[in-house]
C-alpha cells in the first residue's frame, strides 16, 4: 500500500519524465521552471540535452562551481553546463560532445584546482563519457518518501497531495521532488538554485570549518602535491586545441573560493606547490585567463558564499564584470548583458542568491552564521 502511494507520489513530482521531455518543458514554461530531483544522479545527461535544445551562443562547463552563471547575464542565448564536468579527462569528452552539436561560439571554463592533482583526480584517459543514468523506477526509490516522512523532511499534507496530483492552482513550475519541494534545483538555463541552503531550510554540506580542517590535513580533495600531473596537463591542452580548432573562443578561469579558504591554501602553500604551478601554466597558452581564486581581486565577500567554494549569483555577476571590463574581444563583450549585471550587483551586494521572486519570495537567512546582514 505505501509503496504503491510512494510511487504515485514520485511519478507525479515528475521524476520520471524522459530527460528531453523536462528539457522541453522547463523551456516552454514562463518564469523559471525548476528542475531539481532527489532520486537521479543524472546532471550529465540531463546538461547535454539541455545544451542541445538551448543551441546556445555562449555557454559556461565545468563543476558545480560554474552554476550560478544565469542566462539573464547575457545579452546572447546562454546555457550552463556546470557539474557536467569533474575531471579533465570528462571535460575532452564533454567539449567533444559539444562539437559533436552545434557547439556554442565563446565558451567559458571554469577550472578547479584539483583536476591536475593525481592524488585525488587519477591521471586516466577513458574511452568515453561515463554510463548517462537513465531515468527510471527502482525499488530503492521506492522507499524514500516513506524515510523522507519519518525524518520530517516530507510533511504528510504535502506527501497527500502531490500522490493524489492535486498541486496547488497558483504553484510555480517546478519539476522534482526538490524543485518541487524548496525551489532547488536547475534552471532551464542550466543553473542551478541553493533555495533550500539560501532560505535556511536545509545547511551548507561544504561548510567553511570542514574545508579548512580538509586543508589543515591534506584529505579529500585538497590532498598535497608540489606538481600537477602532466598527463592531466597534457589532456588540458588537447582539449583547448581540439576547442581552437572548430573556432570556438575559450575563456577560461579559476573560480573564487570563500575568503577563508584562500587564506590557509596561502598558510599551507608549501604543501600545495601545484596550485602555484597550474597558475602559472595557465597565464602562458596565450588564451583569455582570469585568476578569480581570491573573491576579494573582484570586491566579493564571505556574505556571497553559499559555502566553502561556491560563489554565489552576485560573485558570478562580479566576474562577468571584470572579464567584460578586460576583454578586448568585441565579441565577447557584445555577448554580456553589461546593464544587468551592474544591476544585479548594486542591488544584491552581500547576497549569495540575487532576489528573484520568480524562484522564491522567501528572504535569505545568514545560513553560514558568519554575521552577514542579509535582507
Amino acid at each position: 500500500m505505501m509503496i504503491g502511494a510512494n510511487v504515485l507520489y514520485l511519478r507525479h513530482s515528475e521524476e520520471y519524465m524522459p530527460i528531453p521531455d523536462l528539457v522541453a518543458l522547463q523551456r516552454a514554461g514562463s518564469g523559471v521552471c525548476i528542475y531539481g530531483t532527489a532520486i537521479h544522479q543524472n546532471d550529465l545527461a540531463y546538461k547535454l540535452e539541455g545544451h542541445r535544445q538551448a543551441k546556445p551562443f555562449i555557454a559556461a562547463i565545468g563543476s558545480s562551481r560554474v552554476m550560478q552563471m544565469r542566462e539573464r547575464y547575457f545579452a546572447k542565448p546562454f546555457y550552463n553546463l556546470g557539474g557536467a564536468v569533474r575531471s579533465v579527462d570528462h571535460g575532452w569528452h564533454v567539449a567533444r560532445a559539444l562539437l559533436a552539436e552545434d557547439a556554442p561560439d565563446v565558451l567559458l571554463i571554469g577550472i578547479d584546482l584539483w583536476w591536475f592533482n593525481d592524488a585525488v583526480r587519477p591521471p586516466t584517459r577513458t574511452a568515453s563519457l561515463p554510463d548517462q543514468a537513465s531515468i527510471k523506477m527502482n525499488i530503492r526509490s521506492w522507499t524514500l518518501p516513506t524515510l523522507w516522512l519519518l525524518q520530517g523532511k516530507l510533511q504528510p499534507l504535502e506527501y497527500v497531495r502531490t500522490a493524489m496530483h492535486a498541486p496547488l492552482p497558483s504553484a510555480l513550475c517546478a519539476l522534482g521532488v526538490q524543485g518541487q519541494h524548496s525551489r532547488t534545483g536547475f534552471g532551464p538555463d542550466g543553473s542551478h538554485y541553493y533555495t533550500s541552503i539560501i532560505t535556511g531550510k536545509d545547511a551548507p554540506t561544504s561548510t567553511v570549518t570542514l574545508i579548512r580542517k580538509r586543508i589543515a590535513t591534506g584529505s579529500e580533495r585538497f590532498q598535497y602535491r608540489d606538481h600537477i600531473h602532466p598527463v592531466h596537463w597534457t589532456q588540458f591542452l588537447e582539449m583547448l586545441e581540439m576547442l581552437k580548432k572548430a573556432g570556438v573562443r575559450v575563456i577560461l578561469f579559476l573560480p573564487p573560493m570563500h575568503p577563508k579558504i584562500v587564506e590557509d591554501l596561502e598558510k599551507y602553500a608549501a604543501h600545495y606547490g601545484y596550485i602555484a604551478e597550474l597558475r602559472g601554466h595557465l597565464q602562458t597558452l596565450g588564451i583569455p585567463f582570469f585568476d578569480f581564486h581570491d573573491p576579494t581581486s573582484i570586491g566579493s565577500s564571505a556574505c556571497e558564499f553559499i559555502d566553502a567554494y561556491h560563489g554565489g549569483d552576485v560573485t558570478s555577476a562580479r566576474m562577468l564584470q571584470y572579464i567584460y571590463e578586460q576583454s578586448g574581444d568585441p565579441v565577447v563583450r557584445s555577448a554580456i548583458a553589461m546593464d544587468i549585471v551592474k544591476t544585479t550587483i548594486a542591488e544584491n551586494a552581500g547576497l549569495a542568491m540575487a532576489k528573484d521572486p520568480r524562484v522564491t519570495t522567501s528572504p535569505e537567512v545568514d545560513f553560514l552564521g558568519m554575521g552577514c546582514r542579509k535582507w
